[in-house]
């Protein structure tokens, strides 16, 4: 779904599908790290982590909030930027809506 999304997003120009794109990116890699923490959690004490490995998953939180955070941050900004040029009278491309239409058949399918 990231892959299709921001294939999807170069040929059509949407950036709405960057946006959606680059989440699931980022809930894709999440889910991988999720999924070694959650091994880890499980583990005893050692010497290395006295106190258990449960400050792992606190640190998968605060990092997957901050990627998530800088991902809407971006796509804000870029909003807010073609907002600001077309009221100033830029020329704003247009989004060629075929392979949008595609995409939303291909996830909705698939998910």
């Amino acid at each position: 779904m990231a892959v299709a999304g921001v294939g999807v997003h170069l040929v059509s120009g949407s950036y709405a599908l960057l946006l959606d794109g680059l989440y699931s990116a980022v809930m894709v890699g999440s889910g991988l790290v999720a999924a070694r923490i959650s091994r880890n959690v499980v583990r005893p004490p050692d010497r290395a982590y006295p106190y258990g490995y449960d400050g792992q998953e606190a640190l998968y939180v605060l990092f997957r909030s901050l990627l998530l955070m800088g991902v809407l941050s971006f796509a804000a900004i870029s909003a807010l930027s073609t907002v600001i040029d077309y009221a100033y009278g830029v020329a704003v491309s247009s989004v060629r809506l075929g392979p949008v239409a595609w995409y939303s058949i291909a996830m909705v399918a698939s998910c």
